[in-house]
């Protein structure tokens, strides 16, 4: 009952821990070495205070735990673990205090630091783990601290901070010791404490905050793709991200912005910013507001053509360098750039509908007329069906587009090319993002709501058993999914339809109806 009840709390404290951060300069932290790839900031205080476990509603749920425990603990262990559980600050570790995540060349495994309040109190909580057969050896002293092995983790300690780490095969017990020794008595210029983007990430307006580097957290692949479409002088060791993770009434924001110390990087990314306008939001009555997914783009197409021809990977995905047709397809857009999904079923490809602003009525005109030369497969056929209208036939699927009042559209539905940039009631321009969206020079909705509304998805519901219900009922709070940007911060929102209650309570909350607290 003991290891069942642990499970279950330590799958809820989990999900607190795992979703979280803030950070301020302190000394503990001079423990973070210098050449850390990732830094995640925890505020454990903020997030505690968000998840409802304070509110009066959780009380009984507290005493409901404590009673399990009570008869299955020695009483002086029950003691001390019902302190902890009535005041964390017990345990001898500041919750109070950001809590920090870092990796590093000798650390891969994410490696976890805390500020220490209390070294004897401390002392005391760890041995409930050795009475409670859960550490088969007692604390043990080494170089300047104390430490505890639980299976594969390595918790190290001293009177000021907290260190648990991973032992694998890239870091041994014996390397494990030797390189948190050394953490321990680092200052603050060979330490995190000593680069510039600490001290942002400490005044990040997130419940968590962090900071990667590009080239060494990520796969070398998704590094790689991070800097798709942007200028070939930018390699992914000169840029990383700062970013930040908070949680509101009815919504959970993921942030950050691009960051880098060498100047000649920054000024390619102002340079690039060219590239991009603001959105005026030209096409959104032309879409239902159930439109399933919806993307915003305002670009200046021959800005956007100069800079992917530069880049390699652009180059060998698309091959257009050399068609100077296509160049001028580009060059002859300039404006918003709107791409919307409304409907998707099993038996035939998504229904979509795209508009663009050009400068040219007849560049599509240009390009028809060296259709052979565009490398179409002998199964598609590429018809004129009037001035500016064309389709393109590829087995019994139709691509319908063309150029209207300066307006580039294309659809694979015949009734929407029939009504072919017609303002529809109900559209995405009365909804509740085209406000939020103006201004952005990027912006995208996933419509979660009608999604799940889908009778593709009921049925896939219904026929996926326990788990795919699982993922549905994790998902019924949901409303939409959003990602915008400017020329400076990106923005991915996940909103909720609770508008009045903190999304990280509402994740609690689903999550102790899952693990049946």
């Amino acid at each position: 009952m003991v290891k069942k009840m642990i499970s279950r709390l330590s799958a809820l404290t989990l999900l607190i821990v795992c979703l979280v951060a803030c950070s301020k300069q302190a000394e503990y932290t001079y423990v973070i070495p210098a050449d850390a790839t990732t830094v995640v900031s925890i505020d454990l205080k903020a997030l505690f205070e968000k998840s409802g476990l304070k509110d009066k509603e959780n009380e009984a749920l507290k005493e409901k735990m404590l009673n399990s425990f009570k008869s299955e603990m020695t009483a002086s262990t029950y003691q001390q673990f019902e302190k902890i559980m009535k005041d964390p600050q017990e345990s001898g570790i500041d919750v109070t205090e950001p809590v920090y995540v870092f990796m590093s060349t000798r650390f891969s495994s994410p490696t976890l630091v805390a500020k220490v309040n209390d070294e004897n109190r401390l002392h005391a909580s760890l041995e409930i783990l050795e009475k409670e057969k859960i550490s088969k050896a007692p604390v043990s002293e080494a170089d300047g601290y104390s430490y505890i092995q639980i299976d594969k983790s390595f918790f190290a300690f001293n009177k000021s901070v907290a260190i648990l780490c991973q032992l694998d095969y890239n870091l041994t017990l014996e390397e494990a010791q030797k390189s948190i020794a050394a953490l321990m008595k680092q200052n603050q210029k060979n330490s995190i404490g000593s680069k510039g983007f600490f001290k942002k990430i400490g005044d990040g307006k997130g419940d968590i905050n962090f900071y990667a580097k590009a080239e060494a957290a990520l796969p070398k692949k998704l590094s790689g793709q991070l800097t798709w479409g942007l200028s070939s002088k930018i390699k992914p060791e000169d840029l990383n991200f700062l970013g930040y993770l908070t949680f509101e009434k009815g919504q959970i924001t993921l942030g950050g912005e691009y960051y880098t110390e060498n100047e000649e990087v920054k000024k390619l990314l102002k340079e690039q910013e060219k590239v991009f306008k603001k959105i005026e939001g030209n096409f959104m009555s032309y879409f239902p507001n159930s439109t399933l997914g919806f993307f915003n783009l305002a670009i200046n197409g021959e800005g956007l053509y100069n800079m992917l021809k530069e880049n390699k990977e652009f180059r060998q995905s698309f091959s257009v360098a050399k068609a100077a047709e296509v160049e001028k397809l580009f060059q002859a857009f300039d404006g918003d750039l709107s791409i919307g999904v409304i409907n998707v079923s099993l038996d035939k490809m998504p229904t979509f509908a795209a508009y663009a602003k050009v400068k040219d009525n007849n560049v599509l005109q240009e390009l028809y007329k060296r259709k052979n030369e565009l490398g179409l497969s002998k199964r598609d056929q590429l018809l004129q069906l009037d001035k500016n209208k064309y389709v393109l036939k590829s087995g019994s699927n139709h691509l319908f587009f063309g150029i209207k009042e300066q307006t580039f559209y294309a659809t694979n539905d015949d009734l929407i090319y029939k009504n072919i940039a017609t303002a529809t009631t109900n559209s995405l321009k009365e909804g509740p993002y085209f406000s939020e969206m103006k201004g952005k020079m990027c912006f995208s909705v996933l419509n979660i709501s009608e999604l799940l509304e889908l009778p593709m998805v009921k049925m896939l519901v219904a026929l996926g058993g326990e788990e795919m219900k699982m993922y549905s009922d994790a998902t019924t709070n949901a409303s939409a999914l959003t990602l915008s940007s400017d020329n400076e911060q990106m923005e991915m929102k996940l909103v909720l339809k609770d508008q009045k209650t903190n999304a990280l309570k509402q994740i609690v909350d689903f999550a102790k109806k899952f693990i049946k607290l």
